[in-house]
């Protein structure tokens, strides 16, 4: 309860919980003389159920010891909780209900060492849900949750306790601190967001543990990665120092005990080695030849067209042709002849002359280029 004054309801609420729930009901109602349990209000509500009042002396804590231990042990549990994972002190409302949570499924020896959950339903709780508090989890954003579609589909947060109901998490979104419900997560229990000296891992933390690579005397046992000695066909160990890096899956012939001990003493025939230049260079690979395109080449058709059927290529072709003929011959626009008056004479046109200079930069101008 935040204030005092939320008693009242929440008594009523905890006695239609327990009528509800267990089919039973409150006989006696204990309680410190608060001035929260002794108003006129708290007090009609009690008589009218039937409940028998029962108060101890004010100040005498002693005679109310019951509730004064769980209330010390639940707090005890709270305040731990939320000190370990740097937690400022409004969240103590969240360590408080989870702490409570644990507390109904931890065994007693008082109740023959079953958890007060057994003792209440009969049944034995799963606690494959628990997880540590106020420790990272990367939460699941649903798509309509999310800003658009480019956002990430995960967000780190902090785990703060379980969802009303028991089918969720709640998970405190920051940096606004906007309580977060979700049933998808994964956790980090080693990291806490919330401490100032908090090392964020590059990678989420497996699950599961990694497979065990053990050796069982001279052979590997549960694991693919074999950490133990290599051995050869005649079964004798390889040291993994002695094989070069770039022989790795090869195995090598050490030399056998006698030789090493006690080295041989025949003479070898000298042996002839050969010059670097004796040795013929590797000729050179010859190059491939440039991939040609196999793909015919289809003439579009275009109803109209002034130049006809001609493909653009020969188009363009013929086009430069006719360009670097009139640049090579100079060609010009006939002048305008004039007529003297009187006379039926044609003024002498001047005539182009070409020589065999000429004709040969045409020639070469109507080639196509390489």
């Amino acid at each position: 309860m935040r204030t005092k004054d939320a008693a009242l309801p929440a008594t009523k609420q905890f006695i239609a919980m327990v009528e509800t729930k267990y089919q039973a009901r409150v006989v006696n109602w204990k309680s410190d003389a608060g001035g929260e349990y002794t108003s006129k209000a708290f007090t009609e509500m009690l008589k009218d159920r039937g409940i028998t009042i029962i108060r101890s002396v004010p100040h005498a804590h002693q005679q109310n010891g019951r509730a004064e231990r769980i209330i010390r042990t639940l707090m005890e549990k709270a305040e731990t909780m939320r000190l370990q994972a740097c937690l400022p002190q409004s969240y103590w409302e969240f360590a408080l209900d989870y702490a409570t949570h644990i507390y109904n499924r931890t065994p007693m020896r008082r109740l023959a060492w079953r958890t007060p959950y057994q003792y209440m339903t009969d049944e034995v709780p799963s606690l494959n849900y628990l997880r540590v508090f106020g420790s990272a989890a990367y939460v699941f954003i649903p798509a309509e949750v999310r800003v658009n579609k480019m956002s990430p589909k995960s967000e780190l947060m902090t785990f703060i306790g379980l969802a009303p109901g028991g089918h969720g998490w709640l998970f405190m979104r920051s940096p606004n601190n906007v309580v977060f419900t979700a049933a998808q997560a994964t956790f980090d229990e080693f990291l806490f967001p919330k401490c100032p000296k908090t090392k964020f891992h590059s990678h989420t933390r497996l699950h599961t543990e990694a497979p065990d690579t053990t050796c069982d005397g001279d052979h590997c046992v549960g694991g693919k990665h074999c950490h133990c000695p290599l051995y050869d066909e005649e079964d004798e160990p390889v040291d993994h120092s002695a094989i070069p890096s770039g022989d790795k899956g090869k195995q090598r012939e050490l030399p056998s005990q006698a030789e090493t001990e006690f080295p041989s003493t025949k003479a070898e025939p000298p042996t002839t080695r050969k010059s670097p230049a004796a040795v013929a260079p590797p000729l050179p690979e010859e190059p491939n030849p440039p991939r040609r395109s196999q793909r015919v080449k289809k003439v579009p058709k275009r109803p109209g067209n002034v130049y006809g059927d001609k493909h653009p290529v020969q188009i363009e072709l013929e086009t430069r042709k006719t360009r670097d003929w009139k640049k090579v011959v100079q060609e010009k626009a006939p002048l305008p002849v004039r007529r003297t008056p009187g006379t039926n004479a044609l003024p002498d046109v001047p005539t182009l002359e070409s020589d065999s200079d000429s004709e040969g930069e045409v020639e070469d101008s109507l080639e196509p280029p390489l």
